[in-house]
């Protein structure tokens, strides 16, 4: 019992803590065709909820503009490896793994 009501505590505290990130927009996707020809709003929306509701278990969720392009690119693919292990199972796809890319490299380019 007293486990559970730590772990209640801890995501309200989380929670408070934690950076609200910005929603996609039709025009994201509009600037971004060039970059990823495929991309809709659907995309980058799911690709914003799977970073939430599944990056901020283990830390806080980082700015998208935190880090470059490369070091997204370099972050991303292992920590889904590593969510996937401590699961036993695979939990995250590589297309969620492209889709939580995608939207955190189009927000990141937001002015």
């Amino acid at each position: 019992m007293i486990k559970k009501q730590v772990i209640v505590l801890s995501c309200i505290f989380l929670s408070c803590s934690t950076y609200k990130l910005l929603e996609p927009t039709q025009e994201d996707v509009e600037k971004n065709k060039s970059k990823f020809s495929n991309i809709t709003l659907e995309d980058l929306q799911q690709g914003k909820k799977i970073y939430e509701s599944n990056c901020n278990l283990c830390h806080k969720l980082y700015k998208p503009n935190a880090l470059t392009e490369e070091q997204w690119k370099k972050i991303i693919p292992p920590m889904v490896k590593k969510v996937n292990k401590k699961a036993g199972q695979a939990i995250l796809s590589a297309k969620e793994e492209e889709l939580i890319l995608k939207y955190i490299l189009v927000i990141k380019e937001r002015k």
